[in-house]
């Protein structure tokens, strides 16, 4: 991957002139490094108002395996209000899960089969950032990133968070004209993901590809590229297919295939379908955000005393606090799709887990 660098006539430059800086789109200082602040403020305007450009969303999500293995991974209904987003999916034996991710926050029901009684329920409260499921299409489509943590984050945020700076470039990617964006983030553990971006310019400057490579782990590489798009009506264009390659010493270890069908774009989405399917009285809640355990009634409100839980790592999440009256209730249809096995990971020694495995194999409801 090639890295834009800095000569010893442009060290000594900036000497003179220190690293400009842009900002995002909510005003944090991105930090850029030599003279492509224009260029960075143009890639981050463009991106960010086709982001905003889609105002609804509607759409199945399909994400497979191809090598070592062929097999689904998971799928899903992703609907998408402005900032508001809900996911159903269907579990293991029957089950389902749903998402819902609203004011800072993301509740998710884990629901047994009508044929198993017990338990009636688990429900989870956490934070936005640590919304973690194969079937967020907006991350999946390159839309927003992910960091070295596993954690989705917009564009302007991963920039800010680039403490060496940001370098800008142009390169042909196929039949594209592209802007490159080159970076390095550090991950809460210290070490640091280098991370290069092609934006598409004639695709509302929207992301083509990213690859990503730890400095742990600097003989893998981590490859995702949008391969399809569409186009909705006034110009607003959204990544349909994306794949995903993890390679070891150039050679491919693991590839998977996302694809996106029954899109719709700016169309009116019935306000009844953002909500949850109601939660049984007496299924257990775990709150990752209060950090506390126990059960609830049908409006996520305590039945009886909730008991403290542990956290191995990371500092406490903040999030809106949870409405006393939480009211979520749905008719709508599961649809057959595979279940989601996510497992905290703790390790960055192999990019494909380093870039995307912490959000992929964490326990759903657990």
């Amino acid at each position: 991957m090639r890295v834009k660098c800095m000569t010893g006539v442009a060290a000594v430059a900036l000497l003179i002139a220190p690293p400009a800086s842009v900002l995002g789109q909510d005003a944090t200082p991105v930090k850029v490094v030599g003279q492509d602040a224009a260029l960075v403020k143009q890639v981050l305007a463009g991106h960010n108002a086709a982001r905003r450009s889609i105002r609804t969303l509607s759409a199945s999500l399909r994400v497979e395996l191809v090598k070592p293995e062929h097999r689904l991974l998971g799928a899903g209904t992703y609907w998408r209000i402005g900032d508001e987003v809900r996911v159903h999916q269907q579990g293991q034996e029957g089950s389902t899960i749903d998402y819902r991710v609203a004011g800072g926050e993301v509740r998710q029901i884990t629901l047994p089969s009508q044929a198993n009684a017990v338990p009636p329920g688990l429900a989870q409260r956490l934070s936005e950032q640590d919304f973690t499921t194969r079937t967020n299409l907006f991350e999946e489509m390159l839309l927003v990133l992910t960091d070295p943590d596993g954690k989705p984050r917009d564009l302007s945020a991963l920039l800010a968070d680039a403490g060496s700076g940001v370098t800008a470039d142009r390169q042909r990617l196929g039949d594209d004209q592209c802007v490159t964006l080159s970076f390095s983030v550090a991950s809460r553990r210290g070490p640091l993901t280098r991370y290069k971006l092609w934006h598409v310019p004639s695709k509302n400057y929207l992301i083509r590809r990213v690859e990503a490579v730890s400095e742990q782990a600097p003989d893998n590489t981590f490859v995702s590229e949008i391969t399809t798009w569409s186009e909705a009506a006034g110009g607003v264009i959204v990544p349909t297919t994306a794949k995903s390659d993890s390679f070891h010493k150039g050679k491919t270890v693991q590839s998977r295939l996302s694809s996106v069908t029954d899109l719709r774009v700016n169309e009116p989405i019935d306000r009844a379908v953002m909500e949850l399917p109601k939660l049984p009285a007496g299924s257990v809640l775990r709150d990752d955000i209060a950090r506390v355990t126990g059960k609830v009634d049908s409006n996520w409100r305590p039945i009886g005393p909730l008991e403290p839980t542990r956290r191995l790592v990371g500092p406490p999440q903040t999030a809106a606090p949870a409405s006393e009256g939480y009211t979520s209730q749905s008719t709508s249809e599961p649809v057959p799709v595979g279940f989601v096995i996510l497992v905290a990971s703790g390790s960055l020694l192999v990019i494909a887990l380093a870039v995307y495995g912490y959000r992929r194999y964490r326990l759903a409801g657990g």
